[in-house]
């Protein structure tokens, strides 16, 4: 697989909001499973055991609290438009990427599977005591978890905070771009204007340019003593047939970079 494959991968893993809560799911219904089948090998002690009657009302209210999920989306999407109206729009970027929004929805979709599974579980003879009491302490778990996701979220939303957040992202920018160029240890320079390009290479479609791969453009260049020249940086917009761009490969971050072997 190409690195502009995994990287578009990668990228797509990060500022999805419904496979880590879909896994989630998942690992609920199989978690219920599991429980009952351990339910009828293990006595648990009499106060943690629960009526056929007191289950199915526990789980139908666990099930109920679990609809907290369209809750907490309303929440984001309430701060997400007061965010774009204050602040870029490019913070939507950090919003949705933020790992404890996506636990917050995770562990809700994962309890309300488990409550479901637990609850076609339950019989007159029988009751999934561990299952039932497990689906109570993730539901705890869930608000608790959503009480600290809605006030750091009220945190992050300070100017402050903000600022902070961007500082972070170019330091680390800069580190990463400091550490490939020191791997590299080839030389940068100003190209010859009067020289004219071997080849170009231009894009087969408009977009906006998201990373690059220092470490593979360098050792093209080397590897056929040749100089690359870059006129794009990450995060602009390159229209169609703008150079230099082309499938599977991604321009540096400076507007004009020249890397000899």
């Amino acid at each position: 697989m190409s690195w502009s494959r995994r990287f578009g991968v990668r990228e797509r893993l990060k500022e999805s909001l419904w496979i880590v809560p879909l896994v989630a799911a998942v690992v609920g219904a199989i978690l219920g499973v599991g429980l009952t089948e351990l339910d009828r090998h293990v006595n648990l002690p009499n106060s943690l055991q629960y009526s056929s009657s007191t289950a199915s009302t526990v789980l139908a209210v666990i099930g109920a609290a679990a609809a907290l999920t369209g809750f907490v989306i309303t929440v984001t999407t309430l701060i997400v438009q007061m965010v774009i109206g204050t602040f870029s729009p490019r913070y939507l970027r950090l919003w949705y990427r933020d790992p404890v929004l996506k636990a917050t929805l995770a562990l809700l979709a994962g309890t309300l599977t488990l409550s479901f599974s637990m609850l076609r579980r339950i019989e007159p003879n029988f009751v999934p005591n561990t299952g039932v009491t497990t689906a109570g302490v993730l539901m705890l778990a869930s608000l608790i978890l959503f009480l600290f996701f809605f006030s750091r979220c009220m945190t992050k939303l300070r100017p402050v905070a903000v600022a902070s957040l961007v500082a972070d992202a170019g330091r680390t920018a800069f580190e990463e771009t400091t550490r490939a160029r020191q791997r590299s240890a080839v030389g940068i320079e100003l190209p010859d204007p009067d020289v004219e390009p071997t080849q170009v290479v231009r894009t087969g479609r408009a977009g906006v340019i998201q990373a690059i791969h220092l470490d593979g453009l360098i050792s093209w260049a080397r590897e056929r003593d040749a100089q690359i020249v870059m006129n794009h940086a990450v995060g602009d917009f390159v229209p169609m047939g703008s150079r230099p761009s082309t499938e599977g490969l991604r321009v540096p971050s400076q507007p004009s970079v020249s890397c000899s072997g």
